[in-house]
């Protein structure tokens, strides 16, 4: 008896010399704890001991056979006080440790809290693998502390989130996986999921696409065009960084970050045009009047012939000289209203009364071209203004919306006050103004229409420079909008 006792202790003693032996439950004075065996010390030991994660051994019943002195720290009490309990004192995820637990995984790699003695939780990442001692199946559990990692992701999440540019992450298949706040805000969040290159089409200057696809590498500063789905246009600088998180080095996706500038490229734009309005107006007071005063004599000789019954065969062509003398002399009123300088007496008036005064000649005029006029008046106070101007750039916005309506539309007036400031805005169902025309849009003499002299805007602007006034437009495929915005008599 004695020396088959002897046999199965040196067999066990061979086993930890081996190795394949990690550890043993002791029961010592009916008290069971968790020891390394002394010939596996110089190794093992050292190594599970040294390790930064802690280290668990279970039984199959999940009783904790072992620990090392860092899984102790980590919850705060003792080797003597965590050996022989059981493993779901330490942690609130159920499942996870029945998963574990399960002999049909032999391998898991899960992610759960485990719970202090403070009752705080620390999140961690387990993964435990089932060894055979030969004395009795255990599964190792190797703890690891996620909570700098989880600080960490709630930190640049924070970032993510609060970026004022959009930023937007596609993976290898350049599906749109995630976007900030800003992305979804501009965008909408049904680009979730969808092919990046047909959800947000860009175009380069050149006005080539640029497709993003696994030959695309890093883009950065590149000037993009996108069309959006509700016909408006925007201007952005585009960032393209590859996403990598595989040692391979190869793409796991990419992360665009996508720097809004269309509101800049309009104030550039703006001043730009304000430039060029000002050498302009300074030509129309140079030359305007001087121009005038001959078309004036030429215009009253033409008027003393036409009554002459010697040229009473020529009556026809008189009348058709006269006409576009009245026409030039036109042009030129409107071309001398772009001056900087002129004149301008304001008072308190009522933008509603002055739309309403030209509302029958305005529905005339729809009428003729088969569209149809439209108000919506709110409740606005007075304003300080020009109401010659203000009438000359009111009849000069609604004319260009029924040109810009080929099929029967409508051209909405609408009035409103809001963050004290009054509004105007012009409303038509047209198809949009074409970029190369918003580009110059109120540039003298750049016009699209076939008789047009290109000077109804530009003389809106300059009405609008002289009251203090913003003309802001908004175009689509839907329509356009121009929109005055003025400060009422007791801003």
């Amino acid at each position: 008896m004695e020396r088959q006792c002897g046999r199965r202790m040196n067999r066990r003693l061979e086993a930890i010399r081996n190795g394949e032996v990690d550890a043993l439950l002791i029961d010592k004075d009916k008290q069971k704890s968790g020891y390394f065996s002394e010939s596996a010390d110089g190794l093992y030991k050292v190594f599970v001991e040294s390790m930064q994660e802690g280290c668990i051994v279970l039984s199959p019943a999940g009783n904790v056979l072992f620990c090392n002195d860092n899984f102790s720290d980590m919850v705060g009490l003792s080797k003597e006080q965590i050996c022989g309990t059981s493993v779901y004192n330490y942690s609130p995820n159920t499942d996870v440790l029945d998963e574990i637990l399960s002999l049909s995984n032999l391998k898991v790699k899960l992610e759960g809290d485990v719970l202090c003695s403070n009752g705080t939780y620390i999140p961690t990442k387990l993964s435990s693998t089932w060894v055979d001692s030969g004395l009795e199946r255990m599964v190792c559990v190797v703890v690891t502390d996620l909570t700098q990692q989880k600080s960490d992701e709630r930190f640049t999440s924070l970032i993510f989130e609060q970026a004022i540019e959009p930023i937007i992450i596609c993976d290898k298949q350049v599906r749109i996986i995630r976007a900030n706040n800003s992305a979804l805000k501009l965008f909408g969040p049904e680009i979730i999921n969808r092919n990046f290159n047909e959800a947000l089409p860009l175009f380069l200057q050149s006005g080539e696409q640029l497709f993003l696809n696994k030959q695309t590498g890093v883009v950065k500063g590149t000037e993009v065009c996108l069309l959006a789905q509700d016909g408006r246009q925007y201007s952005f600088i585009l960032t393209i960084g590859p996403m990598r998180f595989r040692q391979s080095g190869e793409y796991d996706g990419w992360v665009i970050t996508m720097t809004n500038i269309t509101e800049n490229l309009r104030i550039l734009n703006e001043m730009s045009r304000l430039g060029r309005l000002n050498l302009i107006a300074e030509m129309a007071a140079g030359i305007g009047h001087e121009v005038r005063n001959p078309m004036t004599i030429v215009r009253g000789y033409l008027q003393m012939f036409h009554r002459k019954q010697q040229f009473s065969d020529y009556k026809e062509s008189f009348e058709i000289m006269i006409d576009e003398l009245d026409r030039a002399n036109g042009i030129i009123t409107e071309f001398l209203s772009l001056a900087k300088n002129k004149p301008v007496l304001l008072s308190p008036v009522s933008l509603n009364r002055i739309i309403e005064s030209l509302f029958p000649l305005l529905q005339a005029d729809a009428f003729c071209q088969g569209h149809n006029v439209d108000l919506q008046l709110g409740d606005i106070p007075e304003i300080l203004g020009d109401e010659k101007d203000l009438r000359q750039c009111l009849l000069n916005l609604v004319r260009n919306g029924l040109e810009a309506m080929k099929n029967k539309g409508i051209v909405t007036l609408v009035t409103a006050y809001d963050c004290g400031k009054v509004m105007m805005s012009v409303i038509d169902t047209g198809s949009g103004i074409p970029p190369y025309v918003m580009e110059n849009l109120g540039t003298p003499f750049i016009t699209t229409k076939e008789n047009g002299t290109g000077l109804g805007l530009p003389v809106c602007y300059r009405i609008a420079d002289r009251h203090n006034a913003k003309l802001e437009v908004e175009t689509s495929s839907q329509g356009t909008v121009f929109r005055l915005v003025l400060l009422p008599t007791n801003a």
